[in-house]
């Protein structure tokens, strides 16, 4: 059963760094039955969970670790693997969730099946715009793992963190000498003949390479768009990347091609989004802050209204000056009459205070864009 496993997995169509897709496959080949087991047991009692975000103040950090499947199952549960469906649902909840200002992906992966993935980056690039996005490298973002994350706002690199990893390619298996040596002889038998098209069975013939070499065009070239739409950079420049070599670059030579924005660990970036701003509060305390100043400002607004409206019911619009002076709260007109005055001392006074609320506001709005800008 394992070795079939194993088998299938390698069919699969991967994106994913080959020291870390060898290594997988011999892990899934030295699986137990008992293993599988444990493994459902723990997904059926935490499938649920893994489809929030982690919250950390006022930031979601979404975790991509390991290698990425499309569906959570326990497959992904035993050999520690990212599902698209619970990325997608963890992006969403921080999307939605008015609590949430900024979103985090901290990524250890190299990538994974393609199934999903051009999928999710739109969604990713899409969301541009609606809440900041950032990944960081902690410490590894390779192949389709970059091709998501490639469309978030910033991405962070450590010196010794590895990206990029771009391009595909494809394999065949050819084990007809083994089997000969064995004595071993399979027929395939199908309709069309270009079902078994590419079998391990037999050497690989020219027109069934001709599919694999298009294929590999087809998700190669899809990937590099991604790459020049998300990073925005020529696609002269993702071609050179192209050219790197199957050993990712490091965090500063990642920045210099272009790969990442920015060097700094998950731990740094954390720090500058929740340290201390402007005026010694912790930024998740000015946003904080802002939205009570925006309430404060909305129901002051009301209860002047309120207070003008009840004030204009209670009193004439024009009385009769007394001994040649108006009562508080009138001004004198030119026709000599005194006049309800639109807004008492104690409105105006209400007023100004409301305006130094939104002048605040405003200024802790400048102080959250500063810091993630930095």
């Amino acid at each position: 059963m394992i070795n079939e496993l194993a088998q299938l997995i390698g069919g699969s169509r991967w994106l994913m760094e080959p020291r870390a897709m060898r290594a997988m496959l011999t892990r899934v080949a030295a699986t137990s039955s008992h293993e599988i087991d444990a493994s459902r047991v723990a997904y059926a009692g935490m499938a649920e969970r893994a489809m929030q975000p982690t919250l950390m103040g006022d930031v979601a950090v979404i975790n991509m670790t390991g290698p990425i499947v499309y569906k959570m199952s326990w497959f992904s549960m035993l050999f520690g693997c990212s599902s698209i469906e619970a990325l997608q649902q963890q992006h969403r909840a921080a999307l939605a969730d008015p609590a949430v200002r900024t979103i985090v992906y901290r990524c250890d992966s190299p990538g994974g099946d393609v199934v999903m993935v051009p999928e999710f980056a739109d969604e990713i690039f899409a969301s541009r715009g609606i809440k900041p996005m950032i990944a960081v490298a902690d410490t590894m973002i390779c192949s389709a793992a970059f091709w998501a994350m490639a469309q978030c706002d910033q991405i962070y690199a450590s010196r010794s963190s590895m990206l990029g990893c771009v391009g595909t390619y494809t394999e065949h298996e050819d084990i007809s000498a083994m089997l000969e040596k064995l004595g071993v002889k399979i027929t395939l038998i199908a309709h069309p003949a270009e079902k078994v098209e590419g079998n391990a069975y037999e050497p690989l013939s020219e027109a069934a390479r001709a599919h694999y070499q298009a294929y590999a065009d087809e998700v190669g070239v899809e990937f590099e768009a991604a790459l020049v739409r998300g990073r925005g950079v020529p696609k002269a420049t993702v071609i050179e990347w192209t050219k790197i070599g199957v050993i990712p670059p490091r965090g500063k030579r990642a920045i210099a091609l272009g790969l990442a924005d920015k060097i700094g660990t998950f731990d740094s970036v954390m720090a500058k989004l929740t340290s201390k701003g402007r005026g010694g509060r912790s930024m998740a305390a000015v946003a904080a802050n802002a939205a009570q100043l925006k309430a404060n400002l909305t129901e002051g607004k009301a209860a002047i209204a309120a207070t003008a409206a009840s004030a204009s019911g209670m009193k004439a619009d024009m009385v009769d000056p007394e001994d040649g002076e108006c009562p508080e709260g009138y001004e004198m007109g030119e026709d000599d009459m005194c006049h309800l005055m639109p807004d008492d001392d104690a409105a105006a006074k209400a007023a100004a205070e409301l305006d130094a609320a939104q002048a605040a506001a405003d200024q802790d709005a400048l102080a959250i864009m500063a810091a993630l800008s930095e």
